[in-house]
């Protein structure tokens, strides 16, 4: 079974007492949030959600939507030297459900500090346009896509054995 973890809110409120309770119990591998550069509360929402996967005690997988030309620069900035708490960090286009290669290398050229964080990308919309996809992927140090079992049967045997993927 691979490592699993858990999305944040989507509204970027932080979680309350009854529901770290639960996912604390979990034991999730990472709280996953998406934060969008082009936005003007993202470093909020970091903020928030770096105190949550504390609360957790887990880490942060960081799904990130290009922003501003000095986005990743910003993002840079906004972690800080200590970046323990993050997984990895994934780069999509603002007007893709892919990884362009300009983001990416504008991503590592921010990011890279030595320290090991993890740059990937992949796809936000679903696992066969990650197939499709006439790009490579040897350039990622993670690859990201969703799963739906939902998709081709909906028997509880059949989502379970989803999973392994």
């Amino acid at each position: 079974m691979p490592a699993l973890g858990t999305s944040w809110t989507r509204d970027g409120s932080s979680l309350r007492g009854a529901e770290l309770a639960v996912l604390r119990e979990l034991g999730c591998a990472h709280l996953r949030v998406v934060l969008d550069l082009g936005s003007i509360d993202w470093r909020d929402r970091l903020g928030r959600a770096r105190a949550d996967a504390a609360a957790l005690q887990t880490r942060l997988e960081l799904e990130m939507i290009e922003g501003p030309p000095d986005g990743w620069q910003q993002l840079a900035t906004g972690l800080g030297n200590d970046r323990g708490d993050i997984a990895r960090v994934l780069v999509f286009g603002r007007h893709t459900y892919d990884t362009p290669g300009e983001s990416l290398a504008a991503a590592r050229g921010a990011l890279r500090s030595g320290d090991g964080l993890a740059i990937g990308g992949g796809i936000r919309e679903n696992f066969a346009e990650l197939n499709r996809a006439e790009r490579t992927t040897d350039c990622l140090d993670v690859v990201g896509f969703p799963i739906c079992p939902q998709v081709h049967a909906s028997d509880e045997a059949t989502i379970l054995e989803t999973l392994s993927v």
